[in-house]
């Protein structure tokens, strides 16, 4: 089997006595896949699926079209509504309504879905002169609706994300469903991804509906439990996480659920975790996909749910190893920092798994405690196969010049600019530790000098998404929100997750 190649790429040649700081730029050239392996691996997933009570709640900004009921249409049709004029709790719109907006007929769509109608008791009392209901058939200025536009629950995208992605199965993989509310249970055993199996199980998703809270724990620990019935070497094994809030039934510590999904992934079962909405706990998550081998998603958009799965079997199909570390050894004492942010395990730092015809990027901040002096570099990245541990090294020196000919040197622009990135995810991390401890002007204040300080960098044109990115994020006003964009967009950049891993 082809392994990996190393390179290294510094920002400056060497360093200076005013001068310490070296960054160096390590990048991981994962092989292309050998014409003699199959083209993907084989899958054993498990889809754990949050369905409990909160996952009833409608995602923003989702709509679908249904027919409107006989009733509702026999109401328009005599110029007569449900409810001819409700009361609600909130406003009834998505925004401001429109000046001149009548009160007779549907109130503009689209609904607001969190907004209850209310409609007075008929014994209620009136204002003088002022019929609580209308007095015979009132003009019918709307035309008549054929269908309406309701909320599309949490619950309702998840299924109609699950019965895609089995689309993608190949009849070769295995998958089974797990669904969790205050009770985990198994709805589809393990199973070949036939297209008899596929349609079977798209039935039952159809079937489900949403109970109360969220093992979440046992939700997890019984897809594990289903990927080990078929657990093999030449498969990729993986528990799919989607989930809207916390775990508050059975075993609720992050840490603990982190340790489990670190366990499982040692005997190569990796989890992978999926946010729905905008109140699950992000750090939870993340933890658990970092611990167990997996990926972190966060679900933003409407349309990350049809292509969400896409992008993790793909991944999955291209890894030719797990539990990759990086780690790194000099000649002298150093402070090392390292710029990606990954978690450290038994003394290395832990990266995502190798993929063929993938590169990855970690950035290594290495400064000399005392004066400047010559020092080697040793660094060595690690994965595991079924094979056994494979070890690549590469090894660098670094060198003193005065601080005249350091003044001369030019700065590598592929190391400043993934600096520069990185220092951007730092910021977002931090401003959300500002925002967790209340302090929202200084978590403003954060985002905004880091959007300056891309503004008045070389690479200010190259890098305009990503201020208008930090603009969003500062005018965002849903705090609860803003964390969580934040902190995944962090995590992407730290991971190097743009389509799966």
């Amino acid at each position: 089997m082809p392994k990996p190649s190393l390179t290294i790429q510094t920002a400056m040649p060497s360093i200076a006595p005013n001068n310490k700081d070296h960054l160096v730029l390590l990048t991981v050239h994962h092989p292309k896949q050998p014409a003699l392996t199959p083209v993907r691996q084989k899958l054993n997933i498990a889809f754990a699926i949050d369905v409990s009570g909160s996952m009833s709640g409608c995602l923003q900004g989702v709509w679908k079209e249904v027919p409107v009921a006989p009733l509702e249409t026999a109401l328009h049709r005599g110029g007569l509504q449900p409810h001819p004029r409700p009361v609600f709790i909130g406003s009834p719109y998505i925004g401001t309504p429109p000046i001149g907006t009548p009160h007779v007929g549907t109130p503009l769509q689209p609904w607001d879905p969190n907004v209850v109608p209310m409609t007075p008791s008929p014994s209620a009392p009136g204002l003088p002169g002022l019929p609580l209901q209308p007095q015979g058939p009132v003009p019918n200025i709307f035309p008549v609706p054929t269908t309406k536009r309701v909320g599309v629950s949490k619950l309702d995208r998840v299924k109609q994300a699950v019965s895609e992605a089995l689309d993608v199965l190949q009849p070769d993989d295995r998958f089974s469903i797990v669904v969790f509310d205050s009770q985990a249970r198994v709805i589809q055993t393990s199973t070949l991804a036939t297209a008899s199996a596929k349609e079977r199980a798209k039935a039952l998703l159809q079937e489900l509906h949403p109970g109360s809270s969220t093992a979440l724990h046992a939700g997890w620990s019984l897809a594990a439990q289903s990927v080990a019935q078929a657990l093999a070497s030449d498969t990729v094994n993986r528990v799919l996480l989607l989930t809207d809030g916390e775990a508050t039934d059975g075993i609720t510590d992050a840490t603990t659920l982190a340790q489990n999904t670190a366990h499982m992934a040692s005997h190569g079962i990796s989890t992978s975790t999926f946010g729905v909405g905008d109140h699950f706990n992000e750090d939870l998550l993340q933890a658990m996909a970092e611990s167990g081998d997996g990926r972190y998603v966060y679900l933003e958009t409407a349309e990350q749910y049809g292509t969400v799965f896409q992008a993790e079997f793909q991944g999955l199909s291209r890894a030719y190893g797990r539990a990759a570390t990086l780690r790194g050894l000099t000649f002298v004492e150093c402070e090392v920092d390292f710029l990606n942010d990954l978690p450290v395990q038994n003394g290395a730092w832990k990266l995502p798994n190798p993929q063929y015809d993938k590169e990855e990027h970690f950035l290594l901040k290495i400064t000399p405690k005392n004066k400047a002096e010559p020092f080697n570099v040793d660094i060595t990245y690690t994965y595991t196969t079924a094979q056994g541990d494979i070890s690549v090294s590469i090894q660098h020196h670094v060198g003193v010049v005065s601080d005249k000919t350091y003044g001369q040197y030019k700065v590598n622009d592929t190391v400043a600019k993934k600096q520069l990135e990185l220092d951007t995810a730092r910021a977002k991390a931090k401003a959300m530790q500002a925002l967790d401890q209340g302090d929202l002007v200084r978590s403003r204040s954060i985002l905004a000098a880091s959007a300056n300080a891309i503004v008045g960098s070389a690479y200010a044109e190259e890098f305009s998404s990503t201020t208008a990115r930090l603009d969003t994020l500062m005018s965002t006003q849903d705090t609860t929100k803003l964390r969580k964009m934040a902190t995944y967009d962090a995590y992407s950049t730290r991971t190097g997750d743009s389509s799966g891993s």
